[in-house]
């Protein structure tokens, strides 16, 4: 038995035809896709590196459930009072208060 000929314009057999076509379309699809998430995963990429910043800035490593930027606050804030009260003992002002 003969395989009927090819009623298409390009000569090939129809099978071979839509196999072509349906991979053509495969790969559109997918550089179409491309185009669009390309650009979507340079974003993700930005906010990976965003996000492990703010983390890094919101360490704890004490583990006190004090962010250490707040610890070193404190310890700023407690070295200047310190010194306000040095500056009154010395100057001849009222100590605490």
């Amino acid at each position: 038995m003969q395989t009927a000929l090819s009623t298409n314009a390009y000569g090939v057999p129809d099978h071979v035809l839509k196999t072509i076509q349906e991979e053509t379309r495969r790969t559109l699809l997918f550089e179409q896709m491309s185009q669009q998430f390309g650009p979507m995963a340079e974003m993700v990429k930005d906010l990976v590196k965003r996000v492990e910043k703010i983390e890094k800035y919101l360490a704890d490593d004490d583990k006190d459930g004090i962010p250490n930027f707040l610890d070193t606050t404190k310890k700023v804030s407690d070295t200047v009072q310190a010194a306000s009260e040095m500056k009154k003992v010395f100057s001849g002002g009222k100590l605490f208060g």
